[in-house]
């Protein structure tokens, strides 16, 4: 069985931990444990997307809950798995209610995930996420390149939410940002990378059509929620549930036939899918 993941351990010369082994049985198996745990993931996220990552979540085996009403966010994070930060569509309440909802997560040491939608694009939304994960660090980071370049060096700007970079050109901001906050950061792109310390994950399940799709970012960031502590990656790594949404990216077009599916048409695959789709890599 090949790997579905391309990935290197460490730096040349470096000493660091052993290489992650990802086939497309440990992330089905992972997917099984989601399913049969439904864990609760509470998703402060942008409008434009509630739909998509809710459905999402459902097909992956998980509960998901939208709430970011600044009177209940603190009471909903401690009842859930893993909380999901998303300010896409930024306001005043809805940063409260993320610090809010954030103090509560690691009160309780719930993960949270966090996506800067469109850092870099104004300087209220990027000096916002900074503070954000500055006085919060989360558990994972997943943006796009120049999301990623912004919120570590303002070197980059956004078209909007868009990115104008390759997801190459971002790892050094993705491996300071690692570094500052002790997150694992995913970029997403033609290529995926995931950095947590020395490791370096890709995965090249990219399609041309995936950035004309509304929310599939976002949507990525929400499904690495509910992994933890289904995944049997130890804590602080990167999470096992972030190719399933790589998957459709490999598929040919045409109308799904898995049970779970979102409202773009994807779905989580079957084990037999999985093991073809791997062996593209």
């Amino acid at each position: 069985m090949r790997r579905i993941l391309r990935h290197q351990t460490r730096e040349k010369g470096t000493k660091g931990p052993p290489a992650m082994i990802v086939t497309a049985e440990s992330v089905w198996a992972c997917v099984g444990r989601i399913r049969a745990a439904a864990p609760l993931v509470h998703n402060i996220t942008n409008y434009v997307v509630m739909n998509t990552t809710a459905n999402a979540l459902l097909a992956l085996g998980a509960s998901p809950v939208m709430s970011h009403a600044e009177e209940e966010v603190r009471d909903m994070a401690a009842l859930a798995g893993a909380l999901v930060i998303n300010l896409g569509t930024i306001s005043r309440p809805w940063v409260r209610s993320a610090f809010l909802a954030a103090g509560a997560a690691r009160e309780k040491g719930i993960p949270v995930v966090f996506d800067p939608v469109g850092a870099g694009a104004t300087a209220y939304r990027t000096n916002t996420f900074r503070d954000l994960i500055r006085e919060f660090p989360p558990a994972i980071i997943r943006g796009n390149a120049s999301e990623i370049l912004a919120l570590a060096t303002a070197a980059s700007r956004t078209k909007g939410v868009d990115s104008t970079e390759s997801s190459d050109r971002a790892l050094d901001a993705a491996r300071l940002l690692n570094g500052e906050t002790g997150a694992a950061v995913c970029v997403s792109g033609e290529t995926d990378y995931v950095i947590q310390g020395p490791r370096l994950i890709r995965v090249r399940n990219g399609h041309p059509m995936m950035p004309r799709v509304t929310g599939l970012g976002c949507t990525a960031s929400a499904l690495c929620g509910p992994s933890p502590p289904w995944s049997p990656t130890p804590r602080g790594r990167p999470r096992r549930p972030w190719p399933s949404w790589a998957w459709p990216g490999k598929r040919p077009p045409g109308k799904p036939r898995a049970r779970g599916r979102s409202s773009t048409g994807s779905s989580t695959p079957s084990t037999e899918s999985a093991k073809r789709i791997s062996a593209n890599f």
